[in-house]
C-alpha cells in the first residue's frame, strides 16, 4: 500500500459496519418487542421481552446518536502524530508510540490493532463529548493504549498496521535526524 507519510491521512467509519450494526440492533429490538407484546400465559416472558426491548432500543438510540458524526474522521494519521477521535481530539506524537500489535478475541473474532503509547511526557489526553469519563485506568504508570478496529474503518488489519508503521518509522527517523536546538 502506497501512502505519502508527509500528508495527513483521515480514516472514516465504513458504511458497511454502520449498516450491519444498526441492522442487527433493529432485528433484536423487533424480536424482543414482539416477545414482550405477545399474549402469553407466563407474565415473566412478557416482562423479559420488554426489558430486552428497552435495552436494544437504548442501544439503537445510542447508535443513531453516534451516527450524527458519521462523516468525521475516526482515525487521523499526520506528520505530527496520531489522533483517535473517540479518545481525544489531540494528537499523540509519533515518539510516544512504543509498539504496534494485533489482538484477536476468539478464533474468528474481529482483529483489534493495539497502539501502545509510552512516555513520561505524554500528558493525559483530553476527553471528548461522547466519552466524558476518558479512558479506563491502566495499572502501569505512564502506559496507555489506543484500540482501533480495522473492520470498522473498512480496511484490512495488515494494511492498517503497515500504514501506521510507515508513519511511525518515517517520523521517528525524521525527529532523530534533527539537530538539537540551542
Amino acid at each position: 500500500m502506497q501512502v505519502d507519510v508527509n500528508q495527513t491521512l483521515q480514516l472514516r467509519k465504513s458504511a458497511r459496519s454502520v449498516i450491519v450494526g444498526m441492522s442487527i440492533l433493529l432485528v433484536l429490538f423487533a424480536l424482543s418487542l414482539t416477545m414482550g407484546l405477545m399474549e402469553k400465559e407466563v407474565a415473566a416472558d412478557r416482562y423479559f421481552g420488554l426489558v430486552w426491548a428497552f435495552i436494544f432500543g437504548a442501544a439503537l438510540c445510542f447508535g443513531a446518536w453516534r451516527l450524527r458524526r458519521f462523516k468525521e474522521p475516526l482515525l487521523t494519521l499526520a506528520p505530527n502524530g496520531i489522533c483517535c477521535a473517540r479518545i481525544s481530539p489531540t494528537f499523540v506524537p509519533w515518539s510516544a508510540v512504543a509498539d504496534l500489535s494485533v489482538k484477536r478475541v476468539g478464533r474468528q473474532g474481529l482483529d483489534t490493532v493495539v497502539i501502545k503509547l509510552y512516555g513520561s511526557d505524554l500528558e493525559e489526553l483530553s476527553r471528548v463529548k461522547d466519552n466524558p469519563w476518558g479512558r479506563p485506568a491502566n495499572p502501569l504508570p505512564d502506559v496507555h493504549q489506543l484500540y482501533v478496529v480495522p473492520w470498522e474503518l473498512g480496511v484490512k488489519t495488515e494494511d492498517l498496521l503497515q500504514v501506521i508503521g510507515m508513519y511511525v518509522d518515517a517520523h521517528r527517523a525524521r525527529k532523530a535526524e534533527r539537530p538539537p536546538s540551542q
